[in-house]
Parts: structure tokens; C-alpha cells; sequence
């Protein structure tokens, strides 16, 4: 994790193995590490290659580290089998990762090895639900401003768009879900939930954010008691990657 004590001896033990391969190091305000390996000519465009050695919980050993390792290793082949050499390409430069999939698709098809053509879009939205706490056994169902189904239904909804398959590639994702009070015998006032949309599509997935939004309207108009208030957290547009790399 960021900013532990393991992740400062992380850094330390990635900047050994960066001298150890020969390359200058330097660590810009951020934090960043970088190894440069030189060339004959300084000035010459540089690839730059690499990943990151934090990661989350769940990633695995290799997320993140296993493109940091193979940059190391790349710059210390080079020079064994070499020496320095120059870099020239257009554009100025390219950034060339080695990374685990982060899903099952090509152990799936028992694929080795694939080659990402583009970033997906993003789009993240908190959605904060207002209901009206009551008492599980005495409040009749029909009485009920209930956030906790409420929030429920957004989820059945979000996984029901994408398998209509109305939006493309899309992939909706409900990562955090919390209910207030989180009594077992206490109907929840407040629900609070995280979407996260990918599409490498924009335009459908502007189609996806308007259905959750009418979506959102109707469960709010349709239940007595209930407000729905939403708050963007990021929004990134798809990226493809130039074909010239993605065969380089």
C-alpha cells in the first residue's frame, strides 16, 4: 500500500536493483522513480518503460511490479547484449508497460500474451440515497421509504443494462455500498454507493450515464419519501493507442 513502511522499502529495494542494472536514478517531488539508462546521444527521444509498485488489496504479487521488474531487466539485457545505443522515434517518445491482465479474458482463450489497443473511458458517480428509518417488524412494506432496496435496485439495474448490450462493451460496477444505521432490525435511512462505468466507447457511454440518470428520476419520483443526490467523482474519455505502437 502507498505510503506504509513497506512501500518506502519497496522503493528502496527498486532503486538498488535500478543501480544494479547501471541506471542513474532520480525521485521527482512526488515520489517517483526513475532509472535512465543512456545513450550515446543525450539528446536523442527516449522510450520510456515501466508500472508502478503500490497496488490494492486484492491485485496479486504481480500488479504493477511485474513491469517495473521487466524494465529493469530490459535496460540490463540491452547492455549485456548492446551497449548504449540511440532511440529515435516518432512520436518524440513512447511509454511501453508490461502489466498482468486485470481480468480472466486471455486465460480464458489461452492466450499468453495480448496487446491493448486503448484505454476505456471511465465514469465514477457517489450516489447518496435519503430514505426513512422505520422499524422492521411495525412498518408495512407499501409505508416504506426504504434507501437500503433502493440502492439495491440501482445495482440489478446497472448489471441489466450491460447485459442488454445496448451500450457496447460496458461494465458497471457498484464497488462500495454502505446503509445507515446498518441495524438488522432498522429500515435504512441513507444509502451510499460508488458506480463505476467503463466503456471504450464514449458515445455509448454517455447513452449509459443518461439511463442510470432517468433511471435514478424514476426511482425517486416512484417511491414517497425518497431523495436521490449524485456527485461526480471522475470522468476520463476513451484513449486508443496509435497503431504505430501497438506494432512497434
Amino acid at each position: 500500500m502507498a505510503l506504509t513502511d513497506a512501500d518506502a522499502a519497496g522503493r528502496r529495494q527498486v532503486i538498488a536493483w535500478m543501480e544494479q542494472a547501471g541506471l542513474t536514478v532520480r525521485i521527482d517531488r512526488m515520489g517517483n522513480v526513475y532509472g535512465r539508462r543512456e545513450g550515446t546521444d543525450p539528446t536523442a527521444a527516449p522510450v520510456l518503460t515501466g508500472s508502478h509498485i503500490d497496488s490494492v488489496a486484492t491485485a496479486g504479487a504481480f500488479d504493477g511490479c511485474l513491469g517495473v521488474l521487466c524494465g529493469i531487466e530490459v535496460a540490463r539485457t540491452l547492455d549485456e547484449r548492446h551497449g548504449p545505443a540511440d532511440v529515435r522515434l516518432e512520436p518524440p517518445y513512447a511509454y511501453v508497460e508490461c502489466h498482468i491482465e486485470q481480468g480472466p479474458v486471455l486465460a480464458e482463450n489461452d492466450v499468453q500474451v495480448g496487446v491493448v489497443t486503448g484505454v476505456q473511458g471511465i465514469s465514477w458517480q457517489e450516489i447518496t440515497i435519503h430514505g426513512r428509518a422505520a422499524h422492521a417488524g411495525t412498518t408495512p412494506t407499501h409505508l416504506r421509504a426504504d434507501a437500503g432496496l433502493a440502492a439495491a435496485r440501482i445495482g440489478v439495474h446497472l448489471r441489466s443494462i450491460v447485459d442488454s448490450g445496448a451500450y457496447g462493451e460496458l461494465r458497471a460496477t457498484v464497488g462500495h455500498l454502505a446503509v445507515h444505521p446498518g441495524l438488522t432490525n432498522i429500515v435504512p435511512a441513507r444509502a451510499e454507493l460508488t458506480v463505476d462505468l467503463r466503456n471504450p466507447d464514449d458515445a455509448r457511454m454517455a447513452r449509459a450515464e443518461e439511463d442510470l440518470a432517468a433511471f435514478l428520476r424514476t426511482l425517486e419520483d416512484g417511491t414517497p419519501g425518497l431523495t436521490l443526490t449524485t456527485r461526480r467523482m471522475a470522468k476520463t474519455a476513451y484513449v486508443p493507442y496509435g497503431d504505430g505502437l501497438r506494432t512497434w
